[in-house]
């Protein structure tokens, strides 16, 4: 008599009228691998986000969510902004049938109930970080400079300001630095 299914599409149902914003809830599914990162980050994203995500993904991809600090992507970032993931073991292919051609990972994240890094506009500074993901074997100021059409100098100060050297990479940084570095562009006036 608890449960409730209802059948729908996780990408388009309107998770404000599946789950009342007074109930916590947590998601656990086996998520559709070609789909998987999508349904994953709108829950994320959500106004309502569930305390606990629990998946099985393809092992890649949960690597790449769970990357530590200094080798993250932006897949990482975009997941650790929400919430901690953490890999809880790996699936064989014939543990599946028919099998698929790749191993699978547990997930789990922990929901922060906010993020940990307060940015003015979390669309705006995802538009930031994709900016400098775009060219991820470049300098962070070569790439910054010449997408926001920045001069290269005022990059390199900002960079400084807050304590991150020009000749890094978008993968060596950290969240908290990603979140420092677009909220002091933002203040020199960088038009994100």
């Amino acid at each position: 008599p608890h449960v409730e299914i209802m059948h729908g599409d996780a990408l388009e149902t309107n998770l404000n009228e599946l789950i009342p914003e007074s109930k916590q809830y947590k998601l656990v599914a086996n998520l559709p691998y070609y789909i998987a990162t999508a349904i994953v980050r709108r829950f994320l994203e959500a106004s309502h986000r569930p305390s606990v995500i629990v998946v099985t993904v393809q092992k890649e991809v949960a690597l790449s969510m769970a990357a530590p600090e200094g080798k993250t992507g932006l897949l990482g970032v975009a997941t650790q902004f929400y919430g901690k993931p953490k890999i809880m073991g790996t699936i064989r292919p014939g543990s599946f049938y028919p099998p698929p051609k790749v191993t699978s990972a547990v997930l789990r994240i922990d929901v922060y109930p906010s993020p940990p890094v307060q940015v003015s506009s979390e669309k705006g500074f995802f538009t930031f970080v994709r900016t400098g993901f775009s060219a991820p074997r470049k300098q962070l100021k070569g790439v910054l400079s010449q997408t926001w059409n920045i001069p290269a100098d005022d990059v390199k100060r900002v960079l400084a300001s807050v304590g991150i050297d020009w000749k890094r990479r978008a993968e060596t940084l950290t969240l908290n630095e990603w979140g420092a570095l677009y909220s002091e562009g933002e203040a020199a006036g960088w038009q994100i």
